[in-house]
């Protein structure tokens, strides 16, 4: 039987950077959940996943999938599918996650480098898709 509103975890160091980045005022407004998905992103965008360990997971998760909408669901239902080349596993929630969680624990690191360089995130992010479209 599936867990109803799975927690979504990640490392701790993971979840200290996350809260670094809270305290930038682009980040200030940000639910945890939104610095998930871009945690995620980073990670599969460089084709970049580690494992969590279980001794390294936060005491309770970052976030719950109540707090996610459709589209964050969709999302990480594409990358699922992408890494597995396998449809069914949409229909494994916390497979689904699972993938998600790694993504985001090796996608911090590029995040972070991302963030704390000098400029605005969203200028910098926003040169970074205008470049990857030429």
């Amino acid at each position: 039987m599936p867990i109803k509103d799975p927690q979504i975890f990640v490392s701790k160091k993971t979840r200290k950077v996350f809260d670094e980045m809270k305290k930038r005022s682009e980040f200030k407004q940000m639910e945890n959940k939104d610095l998930f998905l871009l945690a995620v992103l980073f990670g599969y965008e460089n084709s970049s996943k580690r494992k969590l360990a279980h001794n390294d997971k936060t005491q309770s998760g970052l976030t719950r999938e109540r707090y996610l909408s459709d589209e964050d669901n969709a999302v990480l239902k594409a990358i699922a599918i992408d890494f597995t080349d396998d449809i069914s596993v949409i229909e494994d929630i916390t497979k689904v996650y699972s993938i998600a969680e790694e993504y985001a624990n090796a996608g911090i690191e590029y995040l972070k480098e991302f963030v704390f360089s000098p400029g605005t995130f969203t200028k910098k992010y926003s040169s970074k898709l205008k470049n990857k479209l030429k």
